[in-house]
Protein backbone atom coordinates (compact mmCIF):
# COMPACT_ATOMS: atom_id res chain seq x y z
CA UNK A 1 0.00 0.00 0.00
CA UNK A 2 1.01 3.28 -0.88
CA UNK A 3 1.58 6.26 2.05
CA UNK A 4 -1.37 7.91 0.42
CA UNK A 5 -3.74 5.18 0.56
CA UNK A 6 -2.61 4.57 4.79
CA UNK A 7 -3.14 8.03 4.92
CA UNK A 8 -6.86 7.45 3.96
CA UNK A 9 -7.30 4.82 5.31
CA UNK A 10 -6.36 5.62 8.70
CA UNK A 11 -8.85 9.01 8.33
CA UNK A 12 -11.44 6.95 7.29
CA UNK A 13 -11.22 4.69 10.25
CA UNK A 14 -10.57 7.72 12.47
CA UNK A 15 -13.79 9.21 11.04
CA UNK A 16 -15.55 5.74 11.82
CA UNK A 17 -14.30 5.55 15.80
CA UNK A 18 -15.67 9.13 16.28
CA UNK A 19 -18.69 8.27 14.44
CA UNK A 20 -18.64 4.93 16.79
CA UNK A 21 -18.04 7.12 19.63
CA UNK A 22 -20.93 10.28 18.90
CA UNK A 23 -23.27 6.88 18.78
CA UNK A 24 -22.04 5.53 22.23
CA UNK A 25 -23.40 8.88 23.72
CA UNK A 26 -26.48 8.95 21.70
CA UNK A 27 -27.10 5.64 22.98
CA UNK A 28 -25.62 6.53 26.62
CA UNK A 29 -28.64 9.80 26.57
CA UNK A 30 -31.26 7.75 25.59
CA UNK A 31 -31.22 5.47 27.92
CA UNK A 32 -30.57 8.22 30.57
CA UNK A 33 -33.96 9.59 29.18
CA UNK A 34 -35.52 6.10 29.07
CA UNK A 35 -34.57 5.34 33.12
CA UNK A 36 -36.06 8.95 33.73
CA UNK A 37 -39.40 8.18 31.70
CA UNK A 38 -39.09 4.50 33.70
CA UNK A 39 -38.91 7.03 37.25
CA UNK A 40 -41.96 9.04 36.02
CA UNK A 41 -44.18 5.99 35.14
CA UNK A 42 -43.13 4.33 38.79
CA UNK A 43 -43.79 7.14 40.54
CA UNK A 44 -47.48 7.85 38.11
CA UNK A 45 -48.20 3.99 39.23
CA UNK A 46 -47.76 4.80 42.97
CA UNK A 47 -49.77 7.90 42.79
CA UNK A 48 -52.43 5.73 41.45
CA UNK A 49 -52.22 2.66 44.41
CA UNK A 50 -52.24 5.17 47.01
CA UNK A 51 -55.53 6.08 48.97
CA UNK A 52 -56.53 9.96 48.66
CA UNK A 53 -57.75 11.37 51.83
CA UNK A 54 -59.83 14.76 52.20
CA UNK A 55 -61.15 16.65 54.77
CA UNK A 56 -64.26 18.94 54.10
CA UNK A 57 -64.28 20.83 57.51
CA UNK A 58 -60.96 21.81 58.37
CA UNK A 59 -60.60 22.54 62.48
CA UNK A 60 -64.13 21.83 62.50
CA UNK A 61 -63.77 18.57 64.42
CA UNK A 62 -64.72 16.45 61.36
CA UNK A 63 -62.99 13.34 60.53
CA UNK A 64 -60.91 12.97 57.06
CA UNK A 65 -63.04 11.68 54.57
CA UNK A 66 -61.64 8.50 52.25
CA UNK A 67 -61.65 8.80 48.77
CA UNK A 68 -63.97 5.84 47.70
CA UNK A 69 -63.88 5.38 43.92
CA UNK A 70 -67.48 4.82 41.96
CA UNK A 71 -67.83 2.28 39.52
CA UNK A 72 -66.25 4.66 36.82
CA UNK A 73 -63.16 5.80 38.94
CA UNK A 74 -62.48 2.22 39.55
CA UNK A 75 -62.59 1.29 35.61
CA UNK A 76 -60.33 4.46 34.75
CA UNK A 77 -58.10 3.53 37.51
CA UNK A 78 -57.42 -0.73 36.51
CA UNK A 79 -57.29 1.17 32.33
CA UNK A 80 -54.14 3.32 34.08
CA UNK A 81 -53.03 0.23 36.00
CA UNK A 82 -52.86 -1.87 33.03
CA UNK A 83 -51.12 1.13 30.53
CA UNK A 84 -48.81 1.44 33.49
CA UNK A 85 -47.86 -2.24 33.57
CA UNK A 86 -47.55 -2.05 29.32
CA UNK A 87 -45.32 0.67 29.70
CA UNK A 88 -42.39 -1.09 31.88
CA UNK A 89 -42.79 -3.71 29.23
CA UNK A 90 -42.04 -1.42 26.53
CA UNK A 91 -39.50 0.48 28.54
CA UNK A 92 -38.10 -3.02 29.01
CA UNK A 93 -38.26 -3.78 25.22
CA UNK A 94 -36.39 -0.16 24.57
CA UNK A 95 -34.12 -1.07 27.70
CA UNK A 96 -33.46 -4.41 25.60
CA UNK A 97 -32.94 -2.14 22.16
CA UNK A 98 -30.61 -0.02 23.64
CA UNK A 99 -28.22 -2.73 25.44
CA UNK A 100 -28.79 -4.23 21.87
CA UNK A 101 -26.92 -1.16 20.14
CA UNK A 102 -24.43 -0.92 22.49
CA UNK A 103 -23.49 -4.42 22.16
CA UNK A 104 -23.18 -3.70 18.40
CA UNK A 105 -21.31 -0.39 18.83
CA UNK A 106 -18.74 -1.91 21.20
CA UNK A 107 -17.80 -5.14 19.03
CA UNK A 108 -18.07 -2.56 15.78
CA UNK A 109 -15.22 -0.17 17.99
CA UNK A 110 -13.51 -3.27 19.04
CA UNK A 111 -13.40 -3.80 15.24
CA UNK A 112 -12.17 -0.42 14.31
CA UNK A 113 -9.40 -0.56 17.25
CA UNK A 114 -8.55 -3.32 15.90
CA UNK A 115 -8.54 -2.14 12.35
CA UNK A 116 -6.18 0.88 13.61
CA UNK A 117 -3.87 -1.30 15.57
CA UNK A 118 -3.14 -3.10 11.78
CA UNK A 119 -2.91 0.07 9.91
CA UNK A 120 -0.51 1.30 12.62
CA UNK A 121 1.52 -2.35 12.26
CA UNK A 122 1.02 -1.54 8.46
CA UNK A 123 2.76 2.11 8.44
CA UNK A 124 5.41 1.21 10.44
CA UNK A 125 6.15 -1.81 8.39
CA UNK A 126 5.95 0.50 5.27
CA UNK A 127 8.62 3.08 7.30
CA UNK A 128 10.66 0.27 7.80
CA UNK A 129 10.91 -1.04 4.09
CA UNK A 130 11.59 2.96 3.18
CA UNK A 131 14.53 2.74 5.38
CA UNK A 132 15.81 -0.11 4.21
CA UNK A 133 15.10 1.29 0.58
CA UNK A 134 16.98 4.67 1.27
CA UNK A 135 19.79 2.39 3.10
CA UNK A 136 19.79 0.14 -0.40
CA UNK A 137 20.05 3.49 -2.55
CA UNK A 138 22.86 4.41 -0.65
CA UNK A 139 24.82 1.63 -1.41
CA UNK A 140 24.18 1.32 -4.79
CA UNK A 141 25.41 5.37 -4.69
CA UNK A 142 28.48 4.37 -3.14
CA UNK A 143 29.31 1.59 -5.27
CA UNK A 144 28.18 3.87 -8.58
CA UNK A 145 30.73 6.80 -6.65
CA UNK A 146 33.55 3.86 -6.39
CA UNK A 147 32.98 2.36 -9.92
CA UNK A 148 33.22 5.83 -11.40
CA UNK A 149 36.28 6.65 -9.37
CA UNK A 150 37.87 3.71 -10.57
CA UNK A 151 37.11 4.23 -13.99
CA UNK A 152 37.94 7.77 -14.26
CA UNK A 153 41.53 6.39 -12.44
CA UNK A 154 42.03 4.02 -15.34
CA UNK A 155 41.18 6.39 -18.27
CA UNK A 156 43.11 9.43 -16.69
Amino acid sequence: MKPKDHQEKQRELEQAFQQNQSNANTIKNNQEKIMSQSDLVEMSGMLFETEVKTSPTIGMGAQPATFQPNQSNQQNMSNQQNQSMQMPIELQQAQQAVHSAQLTLLNETQQLEQALYQLHKAQDKVKQCQFQVQQAQKQVQMAQNTASTYLNNMYH
